[in-house]
């Protein structure tokens, strides 16, 4: 499995668009030890490390590497070094290898007013994804064209933030039937899907916002109370004689919801002779998984050889991660 590392310094700039502004303080970051770091930590401990790097791909590895050492030496802004990170970490082309930045509030804002909401709100079409769309919260946010295949998600109102009105909260970029995502506060080395499903737009599993005076179906509605409920569209529900419903979709830090969830209702599931689990759309991640055990888990189940890249940070993180399954086995 890869590392994901996290680059916490940064700058902050003042952002000009459409005559509106952003502002915020400036801050500075060694580009070229966060380079060099990262350079480090994944020669050593990356367990693809030497697969990804096999002749003839070590030539170019090399050559990234003594470009990127000697480009980051002239680079302070950590918008700008991220970039050169997240171009050293996509050479592996390993989606399970991630760098994220948090990147503090970074984004612009653009006029918006009453008659442009209406006009948004009046012309949804259902097929498109320009509109007025709310969120489990209460949030509000007009999405509008900005240039061909590209919108922006913009605020209208919102009691969870100070940001003023037509602060631009995400863009989309259409990439066939869906989208790719970029936060203002968020940023990867790999794309953040988004994609409009029935009366919802489901920004990966963060965000999912409701088109605004939609006619929810049934389902739908289970799914935005879950929300409201922090789940994150996390849900159980008996079907009927037959039938459990479980909807899972993250196994990203949500270990304990998983658990106590399935520990609510693990009578009914073991009484009832059918367990359908939704995971659609589910970005996967390593939480959650040891509750469904008991009810999947039929026979031992073989994966194959595997191998372990020994080193000192792998074998202490892994002895961690070992130490709850040994104190807590693996209910069967």
């Amino acid at each position: 499995m890869g590392q994901a590392f996290k680059i916490f310094k940064r700058i902050l700039l003042t952002t000009f668009v459409m005559g509106a502004f952003y502002s915020k303080a400036s801050e500075k970051c060694d580009c070229q030890a966060n380079i060099l770091m990262t350079i480090s930590k994944v020669e050593e401990n990356y367990a693809g490390f030497p697969d990804k790097v096999a002749q003839p791909r070590n030539v170019e590895y090399n050559a990234l590497k003594e470009r990127l050492i000697s480009k980051s030496a002239l680079i302070t802004d950590p918008d700008s070094c991220f970039e050169l990170l997240k171009e050293y970490v996509n050479f592996f082309y390993d989606k399970h290898f991630r760098i994220e930045y948090s990147a503090m509030p970074d984004s612009v804002v653009i006029p918006i007013d009453g008659k442009m909401i209406e006009e948004l709100l009046t012309g949804q079409n259902e097929n498109s994804i320009e509109g007025i769309w709310i969120d489990p919260h209460g949030s509000k946010i007009a999405i509008m064209e900005n240039g061909k295949d590209t919108f922006w998600g913009v605020k209208v109102a919102s009691t969870t933030d100070q940001y003023p009105p037509g602060f631009v909260y995400f863009t989309l970029a259409r990439q066939g039937n869906s989208y790719s995502a970029s936060l203002y506060n968020r940023k990867l080395n790999i794309d953040i899907p988004a994609k409009k499903v029935g009366n919802f737009l489901k920004i990966w599993n963060m965000q999912l916002w409701i088109r605004e005076n939609a006619l929810l179906t049934t389902m739908e509605s289970e799914e935005v109370k879950s929300w409201k409920e922090n789940s994150n569209g996390l849900m159980f529900k008996k079907i009927n004689h037959d039938f459990n419903y479980l909807k899972i979709p993250t196994f990203e830090n949500n270990d304990r919801e998983i658990g106590s969830l399935i520990a609510l209702n693990d009578s009914t599931i073991r009484t009832t002779p059918y367990l359908l689990i939704d995971l659609r759309g589910n970005g996967g991640g390593g939480s959650g998984w040891t509750s469904l055990i008991p009810y999947i888990s039929t026979d031992q189940i073989d994966q194959g050889g595997s191998y372990l890249r020994v080193s000192k940070e792998n074998s202490s993180r892994k002895i961690a991660d070992l130490e709850s399954y040994v104190n807590s086995p693996i209910p069967t």
